[in-house]
């Protein structure tokens, strides 16, 4: 596996000791102080030798029930064996690597205000499979960003993403999502930024579930082609599920959510205050939007059809005809006798 480290080599040398701490002092309490003493790794950096090396400057801090750790590489942070189940990796510098690490087990990533780039050249950074990672940033303006390769974080084989803070964005030029949803798979996104400059911000690939509670996402590719142009996108038979309640999500020149045929979704759930900036919700030629609590948008949402027709469950009693707009300016919005929307000439 190849190293990583802080983005300035340069920077891996401190004139300065490192301050401790009461975590610090907490680390060399574990379960292993009863064993002989060993010398560790040299990416691995106890308390100890922090005293007894001060011009290394650790760059990732690993905390778990039993001890702290630190690291001055992300590659070797990341091994399930340092990143166990229950534990955070936190970022203390900007950090690159060009590693493909795979998550199971439940597992936090701190950015802490900090920048953690991935080098990747073919393959995806962060792989969630059979476990869980949560994405946070305790400070401000943490950002994760993939200069080359597929998705940043695939959510696959029933792996969760949740995402509570920072700024995750993708810059390649190459065809592929900031973030993969895979069979099985769970992306919800709390708060933060997803941005994407030439594809989607987010694809499902098979029967997943994508939870839009808050934050913010952008796709500002402006290709001619909806499955590259699209915020969100869905591939066709993959029977995946929106459930859609906060986020705000903007285009360039795509829609926000573009399935990829009829079967591509099997439930589309709205409710609280859902927004869209740009080209909304193609419903292709069947999907219903599920109302499944009380809408407060105050920006419609704009939906596509290939015919009018009614598009809404459950919008009497939880919204109005306000709540929708249409795209195409040739139709408008209106309610039928049960009090769901429908598109009319």
């Amino acid at each position: 596996m190849a190293g990583c480290g802080q983005n300035d080599p340069s920077k891996n040398q401190s004139s300065a000791e490192p301050a401790e701490s009461s975590a610090v002092s907490e680390a060399s309490v574990t379960e292993e102080s009863e064993q002989p003493e060993s010398k560790p790794e040299k990416s691995k950096l106890s308390s100890e030798d922090m005293e007894a090396e001060p011009k290394i400057k650790p760059i990732i801090r690993i905390d778990s029930e039993k001890r702290i750790e630190y690291y001055d590489d992300f590659a070797k942070a990341s091994e399930e064996s340092n990143w166990v189940d229950g534990s955070t990796i936190t970022l203390l510098e900007d950090v690159s690597c060009d590693a493909n690490i795979v998550v199971s087990g439940k597992k936090t990533l701190d950015l802490n205000g900090h920048k953690l780039t991935m080098l990747n050249g073919g393959g995806t950074a962060f792989t969630v499979k059979g476990g869980s990672l949560t994405v946070q940033d305790s400070a401000k303006d943490g950002e994760m960003l993939i200069e080359k390769g597929m998705h940043l974080i695939d959510a696959a084989a029933d792996g969760e993403l949740i995402i509570n803070g920072g700024i995750l964005t993708g810059e390649s030029t190459e065809d592929y999502a900031l973030i993969g949803v895979g069979e099985g798979g769970t992306v919800t996104v709390n708060d933060g930024v997803l941005r994407r400059t030439d594809s989607n911000a987010v694809s499902m690939s098979g029967s997943g579930t994508l939870n839009l509670a808050g934050g913010y996402i952008e796709c500002n590719s402006t290709s001619s082609e909806p499955g590259v142009s699209a915020s969100l996108f869905v591939w066709k038979n993959s029977k995946a599920v929106v459930n859609w309640s906060g986020t705000v999500v903007t285009t360039a020149s795509g829609f926000a959510l573009y399935p990829e045929n009829e079967d591509a979704l099997s439930e589309l759930n709205l409710k609280d205050s859902p927004r869209i900036n740009g080209k909304g919700i193609n419903l292709q030629d069947s999907y219903v939007i599920n109302v499944a609590g009380k809408l407060s948008n105050t920006t419609p949402i704009n939906v596509t059809m290939t015919e009018p027709r009614v598009f809404t469950s459950g919008l009497s009693g939880n919204g109005s005809a306000e709540n929708f707009a249409s795209d195409e300016p040739d139709y408008k919005i209106s309610l039928n006798s049960s009090g769901e929307a429908e598109l009319v000439k």
